[in-house]
């Protein structure tokens, strides 16, 4: 496995990140799911300790207290939301890094 550069640890997994756009939704009552857009997530399942690696374009989900599934396809409206939030967020930080004209 790469070096992670980041880690997210839930009630069902723990997802290590590597360069990476990624959403993770969870039911804490009941399971949680990881959908990757670009790069790739190592998930490991907090009870089972079972690990797979989840690359562009798939999902896996992780009841509590079970094993998480191996990758599948991932929902296309998923992969868009994530690349609707990643434009939002690099908006956001173009607009913050202009430079203001003076009205003076």
């Amino acid at each position: 496995m790469a070096a992670l550069s980041y880690v997210l640890g839930g009630a069902a997994m723990i997802a290590g990140i590597v360069g990476t756009d990624f959403q993770v939704i969870s039911d804490s009552s009941r399971q949680t799911f990881v959908t990757v857009a670009t790069g790739k997530v190592t998930v490991t399942g907090t009870k089972s300790g079972g690990q797979v690696e989840v690359g562009a374009g798939q999902t896996v989900n992780c009841p509590n207290g079970g094993s998480t599934t191996p990758p599948r396809k991932a929902d296309a409206a998923d992969l868009k939301a994530i690349n609707s939030f990643k434009t939002a967020v690099g908006d956001a930080t173009n607009q913050r890094n202009k430079q203001i004209e003076s009205a003076l």
